[in-house]
């Protein structure tokens, strides 16, 4: 039995937004030129073509490993950049129509205040690598050739260590360093929070908390709800879809919240756990010798290990965020995949459908294609550059046996980074091309998918004031055949 009663204007008018039958989508302008400028920052994985290259001396393979080692690094260096400016930008600056709905997460001045401390750090981070480009240039480059090459490697690195500055401010695990130093400083200048400091901050940690809570529910329920659109690889509902978009926005939010998800997670939490660890230090490994080169430099210059790892302890450290954020994502991607593999294999024996992710529903033979076509074939030769950068740098220094080990860590993390950021970006440039140049009832779901994706990411900037209140009590069969109520979202 569901009763759900929206119980303010600001509700109606945020879904109406977002679910009536205006069209608030990025133009396709806006979205080609986003893309254009992302693509443009990830040219900072061209620079692994000089290392694969030298990997081999076959002339042939050489130019497999180029390709197989850019098309790898420009990938990841735009997925970077894309969540840097997703999470920067994210509703900075609220639509006209949801002016007093929702609001910006930082004011004005704490907006540029961030930008000039994330542009400090960035710039910071930066430098040992354009030492390092500088010392160890590419073969035959005249002195001016030589001040753009550093120039292309300041500007390209600055903009890669944007997304590790940004998780190192707000991220509640990657952050811990300078709330450490915040909260030292704070100790030691003798400040305490009075009361009513801490009962804000309780406050709006229990309205984050339920804010995120709704915003996972929207995204679990909306999987379900495209998935009953699509009974089998290419086939749509249409009656279905049809019945769902004629209804009213808050008819449609009322049916999404009402869609039950499984209970039980597939994994127990410590096994979670340990995916993000081995995930991370997998990713981690796969750049050892990219991050360890200006280390090695100026321990070879000033011939002491403590003043090299004082003039590159941020670089590494941001450099290690990026890459540990990335593994711990994947790590639990891929957890998550092979328990997807297995129901799926489940699925096939019963004769039911496949669940798969929304774009290689609608399209299983272009995203056959891509993975099989061009993903594997390159993922062959993508671990050039990182072998030949950790061969340059520990082979003077570690045994012939360690070596080895190194290399098969390096080569097993950039699998992973050589799997899913291509793959990531193919269906997402499929799915805006579906989106603006697709027609019928696919380009509606992939639309509604959209909108859907976007009204649950504006719940979390939902103005305090105005907090969605949706009550809804749901009495469901669990999976032990017991009866359970409860009330959802309710402030």
């Amino acid at each position: 039995m569901i009763n759900n009663t929206p119980v303010t204007d600001s509700t109606d008018k945020l879904l109406d937004y977002h679910l009536g039958k205006v069209n608030h989508q990025p133009t396709g302008c806006t979205v080609a030129l986003t893309q254009t400028g992302l693509m443009t920052c990830a040219l900072v994985g061209l620079l692994y073509a000089i290392p694969a290259y030298q990997y081999r001396k076959e002339d042939e393979e050489r130019y497999l490993d180029v390709v197989g080692t850019c098309h790898m690094a420009v990938l990841i260096c735009y997925v970077a950049a894309d969540m840097f400016f997703r999470m920067h930008l994210a509703k900075q600056w609220p639509d006209k129509e949801l002016e007093g709905i929702i609001s910006a997460p930082l004011t004005n001045d704490e907006f540029w205040r961030q930008n000039i401390i994330i542009g400090i750090c960035a710039a910071v981070s930066a430098g040992p690598y354009v030492t390092t480009a500088y010392t160890n240039p590419p073969p035959d480059l005249s002195f001016g050739w030589l001040l753009a090459y550093s120039a292309f490697v300041l500007v390209t690195e600055a903009i890669l260590h944007f997304l590790s500055v940004k998780l190192t401010l707000v991220h509640p695990f990657y952050g811990f360093l300078p709330r450490t130093v915040s909260q030292l400083c704070t100790w030691s200048c003798g400040h305490k929070k009075s009361t009513t400091e801490l009962e804000k901050i309780e406050e709006s940690k229990k309205l984050k908390t339920r804010q995120l809570y709704l915003e996972q529910k929207i995204k679990g329920s909306s999987r379900e709800l495209l998935a009953s659109f699509l009974p089998s690889l290419g086939e749509i509902d249409t009656d279905n879809l049809t019945q769902f978009l004629n209804k009213t926005p808050t008819d449609q939010f009322a049916t999404l919240l009402s869609i039950q998800q499984p209970i039980e997670k597939p994994w127990p939490f410590y096994i979670e756990i340990m995916a993000r660890v081995i995930g991370a230090l997998t990713v981690l490994s796969a750049c050892l010798g990219y991050a360890a080169n200006p280390f090695l430099l100026f321990m070879d210059k000033t011939g002491s290990w403590w003043e090299a790892l004082l003039t590159t302890f941020f670089p590494l450290y941001f450099f290690g965020v990026l890459l540990a954020y990335f593994g711990d994502e994947y790590g639990i991607r891929m957890l998550n995949d092979f328990d997807s593999l297995v129901k799926n294999i489940g699925h096939l024996r019963r004769g039911e459908p496949l669940r798969l992710p929304l774009i290689c529903r609608l399209y299983p033979m272009t995203t056959s294609f891509l993975i099989f076509a061009i993903n594997i074939p390159l993922l062959v030769y993508s671990p050039a550059a990182a072998s030949e950068m950790t061969k340059e740098a520990f082979e003077s220094v570690v045994s012939e046996q360690t070596m080895t080990a190194l290399q098969v860590l390096v080569k097993l993390g950039t699998f992973i980074l050589a799997w899913y950021a291509p793959l990531d970006f193919q269906l997402l440039m499929l799915k805006y091309a579906t989106q603006y140049l697709g027609t019928g009832d696919i380009q509606k779901i992939v639309l509604l998918a959209a909108r859907i994706e976007t009204l649950a990411e504006d719940m979390m900037q939902l103005n305090k004031k105005k907090c969605i209140r949706y009550r809804g009590t749901y009495q469901t069969n669990t999976c032990f055949g017991h009866r359970q109520s409860y009330s959802e979202f309710d402030s």
